[in-house]
């Protein structure tokens, strides 16, 4: 979370000339937006080995997303609207124990949210979101005695989040955004997104 904050901090840092700039645009952030983004990933499993003692792997890297949704204004300083996302799933999580070895591999990530922003200022929006991920996952469990099992699953699990946007126009505005997922008892995911959104 230490990384979450500054990464908004330092966003907030960035966005302030540019507010400066933006004065006169009047930007609503309302109807409908396409948006790219590309940023940090951190996956998580929890206990996929037998044997005693609190067992979690991480893996971090760099994800990319695409997503499409809509809003609307709620007088003149907040939007309430929805977004469906697709993206990349992230680097693969080992586990080692002994001679056991387990390997989760996040595919393709498709997300669905409602979200509630407000309206600091006409050029500045801070938002919350919370809905519904899936990811597809292969799995691969490695024993002692050489046996391999592999898998192929859906995960499905509840997403929130919150994130912030600097207009850069009335129909551009830079975007970060944070969200997380548990999608089990052993695996979830977080990332930290940037990028930008195009208003029509």
């Amino acid at each position: 979370m230490k990384k979450v904050a500054l990464a908004f901090a330092l966003f907030a840092a960035t966005a302030t000339p540019v507010l400066a700039q933006t004065a006169g645009t009047t930007p609503t952030f309302t109807g409908a937006h396409v948006d790219v983004a590309a940023g940090w990933n951190r996956g998580t499993t929890k206990d996929v080995l037998p044997g005693p003692g609190d067992q979690r792997s991480r893996k971090s890297g760099v994800a990319v997303r695409g997503s499409a949704g809509y809003d609307v204004a709620l007088g003149d300083g907040a939007i309430v609207g929805a977004e469906i996302g697709i993206g990349s799933g992230g680097r693969d999580i080992q586990t080692i124990r002994g001679n056991d070895h387990f390997t989760l591999d996040p595919r393709l990530t498709v997300d669905a949210a409602a979200r509630f922003g407000v309206k600091p200022s006409d050029g500045l929006l801070v938002y919350g979101k919370a809905g519904w991920a899936m990811q597809r996952v292969t799995t691969s469990l490695a024993q002692t005695g050489g046996s391999t099992v592999t898998g192929r699953d859906t995960e499905h699990g509840f997403l929130w989040g919150g994130g912030a946007q600097v207009a850069l126009s009335r129909n551009v505005s830079l975007k970060a955004e944070y969200d997380r997922v548990k999608f089990n008892d052993y695996y979830k995911r977080s990332r930290l997104m940037g990028g930008l959104s195009f208003n029509f």
